[in-house]
């Protein structure tokens, strides 16, 4: 498959980095502290709560710390006793915990230092500054990437164009078509990128029907049967 790409935009949750486990840990962590001990369905649960609010923030319904409140406030009203503790200290702790934990996806390490050997690497994420920079700091790859990209730092969030035109501009590279977005998020990764005039890959452990992006792989390990 012939292609001209020379820059590769990597996602860092769920496509390098496993966010699930990361969520889940932190989540007992942090309620742990408290005296509570989650079960399942109260991790699954949250879980659900905050990717619902992710995805009004993607749509500009809310703003970043409006998101921060809300899905903990939403969280603790589900639970039979709430921590004696305010919606934003639960935040803090949470954040706390999110930042302390770092769990590469299988062969994603191995996949990027391979990578690295043909393209320019470069992580773009909509997160919060302090936390996705401990995570990012956690990676044994981390110097194979020139940049990391942040939504905080940016002013704006994935789809967004002006999230990728700040990144093109910083790279040194305006040709929309050198460009490859790899990520696991339709709405905010291959939106992204197709909004911005990028090809497109997403990684999900199974492929999406009408998926609009160019490439689907099951994992990072499998983007380098794409590329090389």
């Amino acid at each position: 498959m012939k292609h001209t790409y020379k820059i590769l935009l990597m996602d860092l949750d769920d496509t390098i980095l496993d966010f699930k486990k990361t969520e889940r840990e932190a989540l007992r962590k942090a309620f742990g502290g408290y005296g509570l001990e989650l079960d399942e369905a109260q991790i699954h649960a949250y879980s659900a709560i905050n990717l619902r609010c992710w995805k009004r923030l993607e749509r500009k319904e809310i703003n970043k710390e409006e998101l921060k409140t809300l899905r903990f406030s939403e969280f603790l009203g589900t639970l039979p006793k709430a921590p004696p503790v305010s919606v934003e200290q639960v935040n803090r702790d949470y954040m706390e915990a999110l930042g302390s934990f770092v769990f590469p996806l299988p062969g994603a390490e191995e996949a990027v230092r391979t990578l690295a050997q043909s393209y320019r690497l470069a992580v773009i994420t909509n997160g919060t500054t302090w936390v996705q920079e401990r995570r990012f700091a956690g990676l044994s790859v981390r110097g194979c990437f020139e940049r990391m990209f942040i939504s905080d730092e940016l002013g704006v969030q994935k789809p967004d164009p002006r999230f990728f035109e700040q990144v093109r501009e910083a790279m040194g590279e305006a040709d929309a078509s050198r460009y490859l977005v790899i990520g696991d998020s339709l709405t905010s990764d291959i939106l992204g990128g197709i909004w911005a005039g990028m090809d497109t890959c997403l990684v999900s452990p199974e492929p999406v029907p009408d998926c609009p992006a160019n490439y689907w792989a099951p994992s990072l390990s499998e983007v380098l049967k794409i590329l090389l």
